[in-house]
């Protein structure tokens, strides 16, 4: 969970390992990339794996969810949301940041 900053065209990895069950129980995951830029063809590399990975194509707002099944039950969500900017813009992202 939690925010990221991405930048546009860059590799971003998500990561579930941190996910456990209190049996010790094999997990699965299941990914899914709720929202997304109005533009954007983004998709994650896998949705079913502890560690998918998608590159964002514009900038904006990504929210990804991930949901962890030990066999028997589904976790609640975990969200993390991902903010990508263009490289190109980084200065004016920073010098609004410091303004704020």
């Amino acid at each position: 969970g939690g925010n990221q900053l991405a930048i546009v065209d860059q590799l971003v990895l998500l990561d579930g390992s941190g996910s456990y069950d209190a049996n010790n129980d094999p997990l699965t995951y299941s990914w899914n990339m709720v929202s997304k830029p109005k533009d954007s063809f983004a998709t994650l590399s896998d949705p079913l794996v502890v560690d998918p990975d998608f590159v964002p194509d514009v900038d904006g707002w990504y929210l990804i969810s991930l949901v962890v099944n030990d066999g028997e039950l589904d976790s609640d969500p975990d969200n993390a949301t991902i903010l990508a900017i263009d490289a190109n813009n980084i200065d004016e992202f920073v010098q609004a940041l410091w303004d704020a």
